[in-house]
């Protein structure tokens, strides 16, 4: 009975066999990322413009892959803003400091600078809420007044922590320098004041 129709019963075996198989094997070889490794694929620009005696310092970043061992803790961006020996320097001279978190083109988080003695650390979350993921993108903006800082050098570190941790706070903004006692790793990036 079953003799004629054995092909209309092996063929989708065989199929099902070779979809599991081959969805297996993507899995298993896929590109995958954890924490540890993600300063490698992470794209994280700066720039910076004058505009007489204003200048402004704007950075965005953008993890383009989520990490399969999840996101938790907080990340931090410190902008230092004068050389070592220049410190302390007028607070006064800063104008504004903003940080936002990006999802889908909507911003769902800002937060402003903390200012320490030789510039400014913001710090956000890493987080998933309701498959929003918090902290993989985002943008931030310094701006600062004065002739002094044309030609200065600016350092902007960002560093990333996936483990649970309590607050860590900073008193100087290059972030490369510090020793802390959680999972990191820290990526540095450097821009001058230009002309107006």
């Amino acid at each position: 009975m079953y003799k004629g129709n054995a092909v209309v019963i092996v063929l989708p075996l065989l199929l099902m066999g070779f979809i599991f198989f081959g969805g297996y094997h993507y899995l298993n070889t896929s590109n995958q990322m954890t924490n540890e490794d993600l300063d490698n694929v992470i794209s994280f620009a700066i720039d910076a413009t004058s505009n007489g005696s204003t200048h402004t310092i704007i950075g965005d970043w953008d993890w383009q892959k989520m990490p399969v061992d999840g996101v938790l803790g907080d990340d931090y961006i410190g902008v230092k803003l004068v050389e070592e020996g220049q410190e302390p320097f007028d607070f006064e001279l800063i104008k504004g400091s903003h940080l936002v978190l990006k999802h889908g083109g909507n911003e769902i988080y800002e937060t402003e600078g903390t200012i320490v003695n030789d510039g400014i650390v913001f710090t956000f979350p890493n987080e998933m809420q309701e498959h929003m993921g918090y902290g993989n993108m985002g943008s931030f903006e310094v701006v600062i007044v004065g002739e002094e800082f044309i030609g200065q050098e600016i350092s902007i570190s960002y560093l990333h922590t996936w483990d649970v941790h309590d607050d860590v706070s900073f008193d100087r903004a290059r972030l490369s320098n510090v020793d802390i006692d959680i999972n990191h790793w820290v990526i540095e990036r450097f821009t001058a004041i230009p002309q107006p």
